[in-house]
Parts: C-alpha cells; sequence; structure tokens
C-alpha cells in the first residue's frame, strides 16, 4: 500500500514545508488551505492556518531515492520507445483523475513538443531524476536560447 503524505507550498513566505502532521485541508475561493494540529516548527507560522498549494507524495522515489511529489521537475534521459528514440527532457509530475503523470510540453520541455508519460511506468524503466519543482525552480522549464 502506498503511503499518503504531503508537503505544501507556502505561498506567502515562498516556503516550502515538509513532514505535515496531521493536516486539516480545505478549499476556498483563492485554493487551498492547510492548518494543522501540530505544524513543524518554523518560526511565526507554528499554529497558524496559511494559504498553501498542496501536492501529494506519489509512493515513488528516483533513482537517488528522492521522494517524488506533485510538481516536481524530472530529468528523463533519452530512452527507446518502441523503435522510437527519445530525447532526453524535463517533465512535470502532475495527478490526473486516474493516477500520475509525467507532463512535457509547453516552453522548454522536450522541445516545443507536448504529451504525457505514465510516472509509474517510467520510474520502473528509467533513471529518472528529481531536479527541482515548479514552485522552488521555475527556471528549470524556460528555455534555453
Amino acid at each position: 500500500m502506498r503511503e499518503i503524505k504531503y508537503r505544501a507550498w507556502d505561498k506567502e513566505n515562498k516556503l516550502m514545508i515538509f513532514e505535515l502532521n496531521e493536516p486539516n485541508v480545505f478549499a476556498n475561493r483563492n485554493g487551498w488551505e492547510l492548518s494543522f494540529g501540530t505544524l513543524p516548527d518554523i518560526g511565526q507560522m507554528k499554529g497558524k492556518c496559511i494559504e498553501t498549494i498542496l501536492m501529494q507524495y506519489t509512493g515513488l522515489k528516483d533513482k537517488n531515492g528522492n521522494e517524488i511529489y506533485e510538481g516536481d521537475i524530472l530529468e528523463i534521459p533519452e530512452y527507446y520507445d518502441g523503435d522510437y528514440k527519445t530525447k532526453a527532457h524535463k517533465a512535470v509530475v502532475e495527478y490526473d483523475n486516474s493516477g500520475f503523470d509525467l507532463f512535457y510540453g509547453g516552453e522548454g520541455l522536450y522541445n516545443g513538443h507536448s504529451g504525457y508519460d505514465n510516472l509509474d511506468t517510467m520510474v520502473g524503466n528509467e533513471p529518472i531524476v528529481v531536479i527541482g519543482n515548479i514552485y522552488e525552480n521555475p527556471e528549470l522549464l524556460e528555455e534555453k536560447e
């Protein structure tokens, strides 16, 4: 069974919060909010309700043993998809209604092409690496000139 846990991006303080303890999650018109029975010791936020973006752990790890969460940016090496050789590219972990996928496309990802790969399949077959996330490292998705 997959371990269910979360991390959260604190939008106001621009801080990633790990090891959430007993989160009480609810939605409002501005997105997700999160309050805690116990909040990690992060100074003035202790015990306060903060506006966050919640990201779920996928239950998978990269080739270096790092946990993979929604919003992570992964480096995908070149590999063969049938007879077609893909180029090395970056992809973002997203959740759709059936599970976790890797989205590649738009500016800076996979040379202008777009599409999806199944995260479970990719982790099982390729040595992928977490290189950052979309909140702390958005520059990783910028197109090189």
